[in-house]
């Protein structure tokens, strides 16, 4: 037998005793990481981000309806603010006005802010709805101090627009969904407490 013979015979034996190889594990979701947060991409793929709003410390997802003229996003994004907001009145006196302000041209409908904390930090929790006839908006989510600095805040929000017959619950679920998944990061892959 020739050496060529020989190597070949071991090449067929070696490569017929050898296991096939395993399958590879389903990736799950990719997980996205900016400076100060971090989420789980959504694997539905009528959400898509917007480039153009889309940096470092923010972004913004748009997701797509059938109705152009009803509107659904979500926006989380870091802020640097004048002074550290250390306790919940300071936080409301502050930013509570921020959050319930509204175009002049829109009438308020109604407007809640509420203080909470999540993730160990303290947030405002917004809920309000405005209208411009015939357009309805509604903005849901959260701002809270980040851990990172006592002057920097991070905005979770998500707002429908649209007639009044066409918001959503379901959008509101989901926009409550996506928000619920977003971590609050002291850096990239370390979560706040």
């Amino acid at each position: 037998m020739t050496r060529f013979a020989a190597a070949l015979a071991l090449a067929l034996v070696v490569g017929c005793a050898t296991a096939p190889p395993e399958p590879a594990a389903p990736a799950g979701p990719k997980r996205r990481e900016y400076i100060g947060f971090s989420f789980d991409e959504p694997s539905d793929p009528r959400w898509v981000f917007v480039a153009a709003e889309e940096g470092p410390s923010a972004v913004v997802l748009w997701r797509t309806l059938d109705n152009p003229a009803h509107t659904f996003y979500v926006r989380v994004a870091l802020g640097l603010r004048d002074k550290a907001l250390d306790t919940p009145e300071a936080l409301l006196a502050e930013m509570g006005p921020k959050l319930e302000a509204i175009p002049a041209s829109a009438k308020l409908v109604s407007a809640s802010v509420s203080g909470l904390t999540r993730q160990g930090q303290l947030c405002l929790r917004i809920d309000r709805v405005s209208s411009r006839d015939p357009l309805v908006t509604t903005y849901h989510g959260f701002y809270c101090n980040h851990p990172s600095d006592p002057r920097l805040g991070i905005y979770l929000i998500y707002s429908q627009q649209g007639k009044a017959a066409d918001i959503d619950p379901a959008l509101d679920a989901e926009g409550e969904k996506f928000l619920a998944g977003v971590s609050i990061d002291v850096r990239p892959g370390v979560p706040a407490h």
